[in-house]
């Protein structure tokens, strides 16, 4: 960014936790997000029957089992500068 021409360069760092109790869980809170309802609105059923096999396999191999809770941590790196004068 400074390369380009920006200056008072600040990161911020947010962490978070995102906890289901299933993974049929935060699957049905996937199809509740505004974001990802509009993405899952745009598949044919087929699709979206695939869609959902495939993520509720892979949330449920990374949980342990499709009874058990699904955590998944991320950081966000939120940069904030101002460009320099010219």
């Amino acid at each position: 960014m400074a390369e380009a021409g920006f200056v008072d360069l600040e990161v911020e760092i947010a962490d978070a936790v995102l906890t289901a109790p299933t993974s049929r869980a935060m699957w049905r809170s996937m199809q509740e997000n505004p974001i990802s309802s509009a993405l899952l609105a745009k598949l044919s059923p087929e699709e979206l029957a695939h869609v959902e096999r495939s993520v509720l396999t892979t949330f449920e191999t990374r949980s342990g089992g499709a009874d058990r809770p699904l955590r998944f941590e991320g950081s966000c790196h939120l940069l904030v500068a101002r460009r320099a004068p010219a």
